[in-house]
């Protein structure tokens, strides 16, 4: 407990730091190497390295897909999706010997949802007002509904919500997750608003938006913490990772953004929680 302890301190502290420069190209830098770790986490798990090209191909898009969010790159984005989809059909052709067509789809799936994914919280930042605040409750949303989960399912769980997929989780812990963050998620917009009346900004929030996203956001960190235990279950592994002590890889940390993001977005981008 002190090892996991330990380092979600460090974590939130950099994740802090990242914020701070979030206008910068920290954040593009930062987003990068994160889905770099996750993708070759995620490929790792399902060995796919059999095919050095098509792995490398795989991470450096990743690696390099959040830089074309600056403004000199973003009108070339299409055009990198479809080179990236060519090399990995060329990479198809000269090693169908050793990568088969279900790891083929399997790794562009995967890197296409991580990429686009993380792509999708930079997208977030750029929302004009709240953007900063914005990406700290699609960040947040997940871990929140998955604490609330487990400590009201480790308090009254009793009836097992996915037992093949995950044995741990039950419908009462779901529930439970579902109320806690959408509470949480009210009084942290409540919270944001007061913080910018000291700063002489008035600012209004759409309550039934903020109702409707937090219990959205749990219900995908939910379907997102299974996909992820699905996939460990298959490929017979515990965590993705080890370079969070305590939390396992990368992506045994973000399995859940994965999901949230993309709906974070959509939604934001047609109508927004303050005005």
């Amino acid at each position: 407990m002190a090892t996991r302890i330990l380092t979600a301190v460090i974590g939130i502290a950099i994740a802090v730091i990242i914020m701070i420069f979030s206008h910068t190209i920290v954040i593009n830098i930062a987003v990068a190497a994160l889905t770099a770790m996750m993708i070759y986490e995620i490929l790792n798990a399902n060995k796919c390295t059999d095919s050095k090209f098509s792995f490398v191909v795989c991470i450096l898009f990743g690696a390099t897909l959040p830089f074309f969010r600056l403004d000199v790159l973003n009108p070339y984005i299409t055009h990198f999706f479809v080179l990236f989809a060519l090399l990995m059909l060329m990479s198809y052709l000269v090693h169908f010997d050793k990568l088969n067509i279900e790891k083929l789809c399997y790794m562009l799936a995967t890197t296409l949802l991580i990429s686009a994914s993380m792509y999708c919280i930079l997208s977030i930042r750029g929302i004009e007002g709240h953007g900063l605040y914005y990406v700290c409750l699609t960040l947040a949303a997940p871990w929140v509904s998955d604490a609330g989960a487990y400590f009201v399912g480790v308090s009254i769980g009793k009836h097992k919500l996915c037992p093949s997929i995950s044995p741990k989780k039950t419908i009462e812990g779901a529930v439970g997750g579902v109320v806690i963050n959408t509470i949480v998620f009210i009084l942290a917009c409540v919270g944001y608003k007061m913080f910018m009346e000291t700063r002489g900004e008035i600012i209004t929030i759409n309550y039934i938006l903020a109702a409707v996203i937090g219990v959205s956001t749990a219900l995908l960190a939910i379907i997102g913490d299974l996909v992820a235990s699905l996939i460990k279950r298959q490929t017979n592994i515990k965590d993705f990772g080890k370079i969070m002590p305590g939390h396992g890889g990368a992506l045994d940390r973000f399995d859940s953004v994965l999901f949230v993001a993309p709906v974070m977005l959509l939604i934001l981008r047609s109508i927004q929680i303050f005005n």
